[in-house]
């Protein structure tokens, strides 16, 4: 038998106690759905997030192909193996926040990743014998199409703004397309390798490649985790 007043005020202190844990799991989980860390030292010393797209300037960064920027969007080229490289070396974690448009051809979109002087592509949406097929490239010299990553299947919605995050850690990359997790692979940095048609005239930088398709980038945008990038020019 309870004494009047006592079980109901237990479940009151059960339902605030489920309402706190509840606030605190989302606390941990981003908006683009990647789980965090708790907060720590590191992590209120962070540095704000980058524009990258402000920082590229096609005259001076485009390494092959024509490219522009048309009322503060990139917008690619067509061509295989064109590439831009961005002038910003990455912090050692980070993720890197796409919003893109596939606005002509039908083949894939190309982000260059570094960690370190180690730098690798995120191919998404390539056309391999007909399929679409995205993954890393390379890893054991493996292609996209032939390696650990793979995934078969289109990714991006046409005529529509696609968002891309992609997250670089110590020992993980993880991409995300649309909030969907396509590539959680555990990182071994020693592993990657850069095909001779992507390279770039620095290593330790990000860029942007295509391969038969024009792509509008809307938003480029970087967040440090851990450590700090360096702009290329002041």
């Amino acid at each position: 038998m309870f004494v009047d007043g006592v079980l109901p005020f237990r479940r009151e202190v059960l339902a605030r106690l489920l309402l706190a844990l509840i606030a605190t799991i989302a606390c941990l989980v981003s908006s683009d759905g990647t789980a965090l860390s708790a907060p720590d030292s590191s992590r209120r010393g962070r540095s704000p997030s980058v524009d990258l797209l402000k920082l590229i300037d096609p005259g001076k960064d485009g390494v092959a192909g024509n490219w522009k920027l048309e009322e503060g969007k990139l917008l690619t080229t067509a061509r295989p193996f064109d590439r831009i490289l961005i002038p910003y070396i990455p912090p050692e974690e980070y993720d890197v926040i796409v919003e893109a448009e596939r606005e002509g051809g039908s083949n894939s979109l190309n982000l260059g990743l570094a960690r370190g002087d180690t730098q690798f592509v995120v191919i998404l949406d390539a056309l391999i014998d007909g399929k679409f097929t995205s993954g890393l490239d390379l890893i054991d010299g493996k292609p996209l199409y032939a390696n650990e990553t793979t995934i078969k299947g289109p990714l991006f919605e046409g005529g529509k703004r696609n968002r891309v995050v992609c997250s670089v850690r110590a020992s993980q990359v993880i991409v995300t397309v649309n909030g969907k997790t396509v590539i959680d692979w555990n990182a071994d940095y020693g592993r990657l390798s850069l095909y001779k048609d992507w390279k770039v005239p620095q290593k330790d930088t990000l860029f942007i490649g295509t391969w038969s398709a024009v792509v509008r980038y809307h938003s480029l945008q970087l967040r440090p985790i851990s450590g700090r990038g360096k702009p290329l020019r002041g």
